[in-house]
């Protein structure tokens, strides 16, 4: 008997386990590089977002696989970038840590994280260009930029923030040579939006107005109080704007009516009004500017037609009626981002005093010098032509190679230009080049 009794409790203890691992769900965030080789392509680097560590494989020469080590990283890890660290001379693997709102960076040779970088909210990825990293931070619709090498903790890094005009910034790419990096969006304005019901059929979002205040923002209504003590306020006149605010926009347009050859299922019958309350798509329409200095030409903001002119442009629906005072923002219709890399504000560089004198030979296998070019010119165009010039000169030398060889000119005056220009105040205008052989004698 005392057998019989265990039997149905032992049944229970078996089903059990099978039960709980039936209801698991994982949740994990989507990766966005989540693969890379090092520069030597004998090891592969992966992302293992659900178990936080990054996983590293040998390659062999037949391209085969063999799990070498595992490193723990941040929460869910989404990316990862390899890069030499030239000051230690090591490998890195740089991990973006999605949810730790961090990047790991892990020293190949000690099989380790040796840094944690805060980044900020949800970056996504990372990429190496001009001596700086880039992550993408996805919930702060910007990029952030860091100086390398990194200083030494407890020093901060040298950083800044490009903000980009769009939603939530993804993936990175450098362009050849190194000196472009390409951000894409994962949201960017199509041209379309909604205006909400409560919007449409009693100008009011029923939104909080003193938090709506307190983060800098608009509110949706189409009409609403500018101003005053209740900014932000749905009104129909500047009565109800209180602490001398005015009412401002234009009050909704009357629901579009159904599309031609569309009629509503006669058996619905509310609302009585045969109106639905729902929300409305509205699509934005380029316009022309009306006056100003452009009169006729195609423009999306008034800032477009000069002083004294509009814009016609509006969000409108599919009847051509105007909501543009319920949709007072556009997200720009911009899917991928060029970041400069060469960083041409030198304005710092240039109140201190600095100056630069850059030489550069038209026969250099290494380095164009029409890059180096572009660069100077775009300081120019960064900071104007003249006073460009009272910090930096540029000047090119025929059939100089990498390394002062080739069969150009070999020696130049620029130590003793440079002294001239910082101690004496005497900018170059030009630079005395020659030419020597072998045996010493000046060729040219």
């Amino acid at each position: 008997m005392h057998t019989d009794r265990l039997a149905p409790l032992a049944l229970i203890l078996l089903l059990i386990p099978g039960t709980a691992w039936a209801t698991y769900v994982n949740f994990e965030s989507s990766q966005v590089h989540p693969i890379t080789l090092n520069g030597t392509q004998d090891r592969l680097l992966v992302v293992n977002t659900p178990d936080a560590r990054l996983e590293v494989f040998s390659v062999a020469g037949d391209g085969s696989l063999t799990r070498s080590f595992s490193v723990p990283v941040g929460l869910e890890p989404v990316s990862v970038a390899w890069r030499p660290n030239l000051v230690s001379g090591r490998e890195e693997a740089w991990v973006v840590n999605l949810l730790s709102d961090s990047v790991s960076i892990v020293d190949l040779g000690l099989r380790q994280v040796i840094r944690t970088l805060p980044v900020g909210d949800e970056p996504t990825d990372v990429a190496f260009a001009q001596g700086r990293a880039f992550v993408t931070v996805s919930q702060e619709d910007a990029v952030r930029v860091f100086n390398l090498p990194l200083p030494v903790p407890p020093a901060p890094p040298s950083q800044s923030t490009v903000s980009l005009f769009g939603r939530q910034p993804r993936a990175l790419a450098v362009g050849a040579g190194g000196t472009r990096v390409y951000a894409v969006l994962q949201k960017s304005g199509n041209q379309t939006t909604v205006v909400d019901s409560n919007v449409i059929f009693g100008n009011n979002p029923n939104l909080n107005l003193g938090r709506l205040s307190q983060l800098g923002l608009n509110t949706l209504a189409c009409r609403a109080c500018l101003g005053g003590t209740n900014p932000g306020a749905p009104c129909s006149g500047n009565a109800q704007c209180q602490g001398g605010g005015t009412c401002e926009g234009s009050p909704p347009p009357p629901y579009p009516p159904l599309p031609a050859g569309i009629t509503r299922n006669s058996a619905l019958t509310d609302p009585p009004d045969n109106l639905p309350k729902v929300s409305l798509i509205v699509k934005f329409q380029d316009g022309t500017c009306q006056g100003g200095s452009t009169p006729g030409t195609t423009c999306t903001t008034t800032s477009q037609c000069g002083a004294g002119g509009t814009c016609s442009a509006a969000w409108v629906d599919e009847a051509g009626q105007d909501w543009s005072s319920c949709a007072r923002f556009r997200l720009p219709d911009h899917d991928l981002f060029l970041i400069d890399a060469t960083n041409p504000d030198l304005a710092a560089f240039s109140r201190r005093g600095g100056k630069i004198i850059v030489l550069h030979g038209t026969a250099d296998y290494c380095v164009s010098h029409e890059r180096t070019g572009q660069y100077f010119r775009s300081v120019e165009s960064r900071m104007g032509k003249d006073p460009t010039r009272t910090f930096f000169r540029y000047f090119v030398a025929p059939a100089l190679g990498h390394g002062l060889n080739g069969a150009g000119a070999d020696s130049f005056t620029l130590l003793p230009a440079l002294e001239d220009w910082v101690e004496k105040g005497r900018s170059p205008d030009s630079l005395i080049a020659s030419k020597r052989d072998s045996t010493g004698t000046v060729r040219f």
